[in-house]
């Protein structure tokens, strides 16, 4: 059975001063009048077309209210002395997750051109199995030197490289409870050397690692893909690396983040304009029939 939803986000309030007539008004303005027009032959009513744009976004609203939406840079953030910005995406409300597959702490984090990664992660990041991927830009440590799209983890009770970057990178970084079949000796794919396997029609992936169930992928959806109604088993979270995805109605671009818990579903996933997706959860989807 699915663990217990913990949700560290604020309740999303309706704005009771506005009637449903009051709120889609402005949506039949005539400037907006050829995106919502009748079907040839219709004979909708205003008051029935009101009433059907009502029902849709109270599916919407249904449909999300069970998962943690973050667009990237929502708060504004300041660099430190290192020129580094960090931006939490998720964290657990807790010291262990409750969910299978929950992260401990998802973050973006900005590196300036010449900054130096260090101490900013705190002092017990050694606890857990991190999971790197560089969305922009490119960084080193010693004689590893990781760009857009290489992934990298780092095993638990081992001390975490210090990135550096020349010019400046986006890293995505992932924290969690280890994943004991993983081992203790890290890995790195690195996107130049690993090729994109065919999954669903307009769909290419990368399996990072799987185990138990659970993987880190990389998947590339060209224009128009999209993929059926899903459940999730354990928790997924889905990053934009390039390009725009439609989870359900919410469009997500570049650095946008959502986690959709264990038990939940995602009705509809399309991609107009084509994209690539980090996603942490099930090694298979759930396909609902």
């Amino acid at each position: 059975m699915p663990k217990k939803l913990l949700s560290t986000r604020s309740p999303i309030h309706q704005d009771t001063r506005l009637t449903p007539d009051a709120q889609f008004d402005p949506l039949l303005h005539p400037a907006f009048a050829a995106h919502w027009a009748k079907p040839p032959h219709s004979t909708e009513s205003a008051s029935q077309l009101k009433a059907r744009l009502w029902q849709k976004i109270l599916h919407s609203k249904h449909t999300e209210h069970d998962k943690h939406n973050v667009r990237r840079n929502a708060q504004a953030l300041e660099a430190n002395d290192n020129n580094v910005r960090i931006q939490t995406l998720y964290q657990t409300p807790h010291e262990t997750p409750s969910r299978y597959g929950e992260p401990v702490r998802s973050s973006l984090i900005e590196l300036a051109p010449g900054a130096r990664l260090g101490t900013e992660l705190g002092p017990d990041r050694t606890r857990w199995q991190r999971e790197w991927l560089v969305l922009t830009g490119q960084v080193k440590h010693e004689n590893l030197c990781l760009s857009q799209r290489d992934f990298h983890l780092v095993p638990e009770g081992q001390i975490d490289m210090a990135w550096y970057s020349a010019t400046g990178a986006t890293l995505f970084l992932r924290e969690s409870v280890p994943v004991k079949e993983l081992g203790s000796q890290g890995l790195t794919v690195l996107d130049s050397q690993t090729p994109w396997i065919d999954f669903a029609p307009g769909i290419q992936r990368r399996v990072l690692w799987e185990r138990g169930g659970q993987a880190a992928l990389l998947y590339c959806a060209q224009a128009g893909a999209q993929v059926p109604v899903h459940s999730h088993d354990h928790d997924e979270e889905c990053l934009i690396v390039e390009g725009e995805l439609f989870l359900d109605d919410w469009l997500m671009q570049f650095g946008d983040y959502q986690l959709a818990p264990s038990g939940s579903r995602h009705h509809c996933t399309f991609t107009d304009r084509g994209a690539v997706l980090f996603a942490h959860g099930d090694a298979q989807l759930q396909f609902v029939a």
